[in-house]
């Protein structure tokens, strides 16, 4: 794995190296292609399969929160969430991020750029990593006392994440708080067993994050927001499917 990491470090030192331009792909992307080739065909590498996770090294267009219109067929109102999705960015990428998706690709591994949320950090409590298509729409969220509530509505849809040592130690750092990884602490939310592992290869980066704002009702109503990170995704299928089925 440490292995592994090393290449993708050195294809980020790369940056000015285009993949899909060049007619012989470059050293840096060729091992890497080897790498994952390898990790791939390791039975005890996400054997049930899962998501290879890359932090942005880049700052794109990032798209606002959906607008709210009137539906023909239902007679009211919903969230318009193509204007506030994030799959188009996966089009934008360049440098490291795109040899990255270029490669995966290359390989038949599907890539995506979606939304990172922790359900729980706007409400100060121990959430879930949960994946959006689209940047949320907070505004008809009510928060009060009830957490769970919002919790609920960040993960409304979405996808949930398994948290691995790396990204609990990571968040308690960034955060000033505790995160457990397997749900058994106060105040973490249970793990989901539908949780879909994953496997940070870079950290997330703040590059390109988006702000949703929502009011909070206590004491007194207060404008808040909930952020968003968006990071790049690469499926990785269970052994025995698709590419590692031979």
């Amino acid at each position: 794995m440490e292995y592994y990491k090393r290449m993708i470090y050195q294809m980020y030192a790369a940056d000015d190296i285009s993949y899909t331009q060049a007619k012989v792909a470059p050293a840096p992307e060729r091992t890497f292609e080897e790498a994952l080739r390898v990790l791939l065909a390791d039975a005890t590498f996400l054997p049930a399969g899962g998501l290879l996770a890359f932090g942005l090294a880049h700052q794109y267009p990032m798209p606002t929160q959906p607008e709210t219109v009137w539906d023909e067929k239902t007679g009211g109102y919903k969230h318009d969430t193509e204007k506030g999705a994030v799959g188009p960015v996966l089009q934008m990428l360049k440098g490291s991020d795109a040899r990255i998706r270029t490669v995966a690709e290359h390989v038949g591994l599907a890539t995506h750029v979606k939304m990172l949320y922790d359900s729980g950090e706007s409400v100060g409590e121990g959430g879930r990593d949960v994946l959006q298509d689209y940047v949320l729409r907070a505004d008809q969220f009510y928060v009060d006392d009830d957490t769970e509530e919002f919790i609920a509505e960040v993960e409304k849809g979405g996808i949930i994440l398994e948290r691995g040592e790396e990204r609990v130690a990571y968040l308690k750092a960034k955060r000033g708080r505790y995160y457990s990884e397997d749900g058994d602490e106060e105040n973490d939310q249970e793990v989901s067993s539908k949780a879909v592992a994953v496997h940070w290869v870079t950290q997330i980066t703040e590059l390109n994050r988006v702000g949703s704002p929502y009011m909070a009702y206590g004491n007194e109503a207060s404008l808040e927001h909930i952020y968003g990170n968006a990071a790049l995704f690469v499926n990785v299928p269970p052994m025995g499917e698709g590419i590692r089925a031979a």
